[in-house]
């Protein structure tokens, strides 16, 4: 074997290692860093106050608990929120305009209501009286479809 054949086959195996290197790098992520919702941009705030383990209890719920609720409720809310948002119209119209969600205990709400108040959209609920639970998605969706659309045949038992 020549000079010139050896750098010939030198090359081609060099090129080859070249090739496969960028093969064997993870590719970058290429996903939005939102999820592409209807809910990315609306911030989810609890209500300064009224956080109490009951109505007769004037012992309130931990900072830390309720930074853990504060996480919990906006994940319900984006996830029943976005849904909604990709199989109701009129939610999603709804939603357009919001900016501000604040979470706030209703004493006895047996289901998530919503409504407008002083710039917020009003996410409420007997959070006190179930420990901090929230509502499963689907009560929380059944909660936006009424807010979007209230003369809708399955809101008519609820009231805000």
């Amino acid at each position: 074997m020549n000079t010139i054949e050896s750098l010939s086959l030198l090359a081609a195996a060099v090129g080859a290692l070249g090739t496969a290197t960028p093969a064997a790098t993870p590719s970058p992520i290429t996903r939005p860093l939102t999820g592409g919702g209807c809910a990315d941009a609306i911030v989810v705030t609890l209500a300064p106050s009224g956080w109490r383990r009951n109505e007769n209890d004037s012992e309130s719920f931990s900072p830390a608990r309720l930074k853990a609720f504060r996480a919990t409720a906006d994940a319900a809310f984006r996830r029943a929120a976005d849904q909604a948002c990709a199989t109701v119209p009129a939610v999603r119209r709804a939603l357009t305009s919001v900016k501000r969600v604040r979470v706030q205990h209703a004493a006895g709400a047996t289901e998530p209501t919503f409504h407008r108040a002083d710039g917020y959209l009003v996410f409420e609920y007997a959070f006190n009286e179930t420990n901090l639970e929230t509502p499963d998605r689907a009560a929380i969706q059944l909660g936006l479809r009424c807010y979007a659309d209230p003369k809708r045949r399955e809101c008519a038992d609820q009231g805000d």
